[in-house]
């Protein structure tokens, strides 16, 4: 095998092991939320700790941002920063 074939294989067995940990995460946490109904921590506060969200810069934030707004079917102006405001319709 090469490198790269060994560093996917690597990368593969992480992914299923984030997975797999999520997965009995979420399986202890609704078995702990049936046997007693108190006081639990949120499961996205338990999920955040195995695989925590990755920040994001504003250029990820805004194709985000325009991509949902498409698929919405929203109206979306494109203007550089600095430029004037477009008319409104």
């Amino acid at each position: 095998m090469t490198p790269r074939e060994i560093y996917a294989c690597f990368r593969g067995f992480n992914m299923y092991s984030k997975r797999e940990a999520k997965r009995f995460a979420i399986l202890a946490w609704s078995t702990a939320a049936f046997h007693r109904q108190k006081r639990l921590k949120p499961l996205v506060q338990i999920l955040n700790r195995i695989d925590p969200p990755k920040p994001m810069n504003p250029g990820e934030m805004r194709r985000a941002l325009i991509s949902t707004f498409t698929r919405l079917g929203a109206k979306v102006n494109y203007r550089k920063k600095g430029d004037a405001k477009p008319p409104e319709d």
